[in-house]
């Protein structure tokens, strides 16, 4: 599996520029992660052990050629994603050692730690799963990225640059990023109506907009951080401006991946 990491402060419109970039998607000549897993479960239902009348069941699905239900292609990433999983942490040590000392850190509220750490580690079974069952030379592009889910373990301070830098040094490098940027209140007003929609994330609950803010210009620092230090790594970056409009953004990045896809 080729990556595409999508990179940005929370809030920034990662997954809306991807759901804008599949509405004007030609061919299938990329995958979106929800995609990639169905595409994975699909190979993936072909060995899994489960009863008969279940494996008639799902080996029908397979052989049919509709989307594969993302309900049953979670279930199977959760059965089978243990292995791979671990196979993934083994064949990256430096990963797994930063990991550690993120999730070492001290945290005031330890409830939210933990549902950062879960989600963390549901996106790094999400990748070990598709980049198994998924053909080599397929191209997937993450909003979920394993490069952006530094921030489920390493505190959004900019006390946390070392961890960011160790995180970004250690973490199997992507084919290509793109970075989305904003100014931190333009990002603070893109969560205030997300919020009053009902879609705020945990890690901005209950906070006012100067505290957004302030909490913006933190992590836009991390994000920085990471973008340079994968640039020393020799990774390809596509650096985009949020306000820039939309038909321009989306023209940029479909540019930068072909190139991608075409090297």
């Amino acid at each position: 599996m080729n990556r595409i990491d999508i990179v940005g402060v929370g809030g920034v419109g990662k997954s809306t520029l991807v759901k804008n970039l599949k509405a004007v998607r030609n061919t299938k000549e990329w995958l979106d992660e929800q995609e990639a897993l169905g595409v994975a479960a699909r190979n993936a239902a072909k060995s899994v052990n489960y009863p008969i009348p279940v494996k008639l069941l799902l080996s029908i699905l397979s052989a049919v050629d509709i989307k594969f239900p993302q309900i049953i292609a979670t279930q199977l990433m959760m059965k089978m994603g243990g292995h791979h999983f671990k196979e993934f942490l083994e064949r990256n040590p430096l990963l797994l050692q930063a990991i550690a000392k993120g999730i070492e850190r001290p945290e005031t509220n330890n409830i939210k730690k933990l549902s950062f750490i879960h989600h963390f580690v549901h996106v790094l079974k999400k990748l070990s799963f598709i980049d198994h069952f998924l053909a080599k030379d397929a191209w997937v592009i993450w909003d979920e990225s394993l490069t952006h889910k530094m921030f489920a373990i390493i505190p959004w301070e900019e006390s946390s640059i070392d961890l960011v830098k160790l995180y970004c040094e250690s973490v199997p490098p992507p084919d290509g990023i793109i970075y989305l940027r904003d100014s931190p209140d333009g990002i603070a007003e893109k969560i205030r109506k997300r919020s009053l929609a009902g879609g705020t994330i945990a890690a901005h609950e209950n906070m006012d907009a100067d505290a957004l803010i302030k909490l913006n210009i933190a992590t836009s620092q991390l994000v920085e951080v990471s973008v340079d230090v994968m640039k020393r790594r020799g990774v390809k970056i596509l650096e985009l401006d949020a306000q820039d409009e939309n038909e321009t953004n989306i023209v940029r990045t479909k540019e930068f991946m072909d190139f991608l896809i075409e090297s």
